[in-house]
């Protein structure tokens, strides 16, 4: 547990100086995005407004979590900074949690403020439920998992942040994740069953706005998807010592 707490210390320490990119894609772009949509949305009908604030969230997800953590684990990995936290005896998986747990942390002002501002702006109301919670554990495992893998597969950090960017813009296009499903081709709604973002914005809509049944198709899907892709993230990372 020490081992964790000290890697979530460390990748706290190392973003200290990231308000800067923390206030523009995790807190302005997403809000100035969800009012754009949600302006247009009002009277649009179909639900557009709330898939215009999850789309919002989503985005700051995406940036804040996938794209933060692909450019760390391309970074450390260049620098040899991996190499010297195996050589301290760790394991993978420790420094895994440890970064998840930091990241995660590293997110919350953009997920508190921007619903806030949006809804205030646009004089909507929220409903609440303990959905929202395990949908955006479950999301944010995905997206830090995704990132992780981007990461530790890339050569370079551009290269990292480039892969991310162009993964997050896809995430966000295929199926109805910030549009309803009426303003898609079906081609893309087919493409959006496979995606998990869409089952995020299905799980964050209900745990937003409240629903009369549990999401649990989305919810079992993320978890699926958590599940896998965590795996994958911890086989990918190169841990100088493999027999941890």
């Amino acid at each position: 547990m020490s081992n964790i707490l000290t890697f979530a210390h460390i990748q706290l320490t190392n973003w200290r100086w990231s308000w800067p990119s923390m206030l523009i894609t995790g807190i302005v772009v997403p809000i100035l995005l969800t009012l754009s949509l949600g302006a247009y949305s009002l009277n649009s009908g179909d639900g557009f407004i709330e898939y215009a604030i999850v789309g919002g969230l989503a985005f700051s997800l995406l940036f804040e979590m996938q794209g933060k953590i692909a450019s760390n684990i391309s970074f450390v990995k260049t620098k040899g900074a991996l190499d010297q936290m195996a050589a301290t005896g760790a394991t993978r998986i420790q420094f895994i949690i440890g970064s998840y747990m930091a990241f995660s942390l590293l997110t919350v002002p953009s997920l508190l403020v921007t619903p806030i501002v949006v809804v205030k702006v646009l004089d909507l109301s929220l409903s609440p439920s303990m959905v929202l919670v395990p949908a955006i554990a479950l999301t944010g495992c995905v997206f830090l998992s995704v990132g992780t893998i981007i990461g530790a597969l890339s050569s370079s950090l551009e290269q990292a942040s480039s892969l991310s960017t162009l993964l997050s813009i896809l995430s966000l296009s295929l199926g109805p994740v910030a549009v309803p499903e009426s303003f898609l081709p079906p081609w893309l709604l087919t493409l959006g069953k496979i995606n998990p973002s869409f089952y995020a914005g299905k799980a964050l809509r209900s745990g937003l706005f409240g629903s009369e049944t549990v999401p649990w198709d989305s919810l079992l899907f993320l978890a699926t998807a958590a599940t896998i892709l965590t795996a994958v993230a911890i086989a990918f990372l190169p841990w100088r010592d493999k027999a941890k």
